[in-house]
């Protein structure tokens, strides 16, 4: 008569294999929005841009389009000038939060990057780079945004009066003279970019990568030269 053997017990749940959990694709960040790039920025600020838009066929008008929104912006160049004065007084107090503490302060970044963001919006609806006509306000939702790591270090030697901007200035002259072959280059493409509105409602890929990549180079100058930024911008069209 053999003896009664001893049950098999499963083995302990810690030690059974479990199966990763899926990792979920990247969500929209808002509605109607495209999913957002996960490679971090090279700068601590990025101009952003919404090329999934559409819009109607008719802005792609050649001269008529853009003359129309031209005359459709007339209340916010009226706004942004008198705007632009209170930017321009602020630069004589701006530089002692940097000089202090090495921080551009929450309040400039309200109002100057307020400013640097209503104009660029401004400017890509003006080029048909935007669907959306521009909020008359520093935020708001649009097609086109300008944000910044407001939490960024700032050399205190960059807000030494005069000294600071002037040393700053002075780094940028590469970035300058880039800038002025690219907007020339630009200049010439606005004579085109319209064709890929007229045909098909959307404005076209390249010209996104050139004619945004200028806006983008141009804001990281001169958020740099306002003390905005502390790392000196790279020689890019990407953000």
């Amino acid at each position: 008569m053999t003896e009664p053997t001893e049950p098999t017990l499963p083995p302990p749940a810690a030690l059974v294999p479990v199966e990763p959990p899926a990792v979920p694709s990247a969500a929209p960040s808002a509605a109607g929005s495209p999913p957002l790039d996960p490679r971090p920025p090279i700068y601590p600020m990025i101009t952003t841009f919404d090329e999934t838009v559409t819009m109607s066929r008719l802005w792609g008008i050649p001269f008529l389009g853009v003359m129309i929104r031209g005359f459709l912006l007339i209340p916010h160049f009226i706004v942004l000038t008198f705007y632009a004065i209170v930017v321009a007084l602020l630069q004589l107090v701006v530089w002692i939060p940097v000089l202090v503490n090495g921080r551009y302060p929450a309040w400039g970044f309200a109002i100057v990057g307020g400013f640097i963001r209503w104009v660029t919006r401004v400017q890509a609806y003006a080029i048909l780079a935007a669907s959306a006509y521009p909020p008359l306000s520093t935020g708001g939702h649009h097609d086109v945004d300008v944000r910044w790591d407001e939490s960024q270090a700032v050399a205190r030697w960059a807000g030494i009066p005069l000294l600071g901007v002037w040393i700053r200035s002075i780094l940028l002259i590469p970035h300058l003279i880039i800038l002025y072959c690219l907007g020339v280059a630009v200049w010439f493409l606005s004579l085109v970019t319209w064709v890929p509105v007229l045909l098909s409602g959307r404005y076209a890929d390249w010209a996104y990568r050139i004619v945004g990549g200028y806006i983008r180079w141009q804001n990281r100058t001169l958020c740099y030269a306002l003390l905005m930024t502390g790392p000196y911008p790279p020689f890019s069209l990407d953000d």
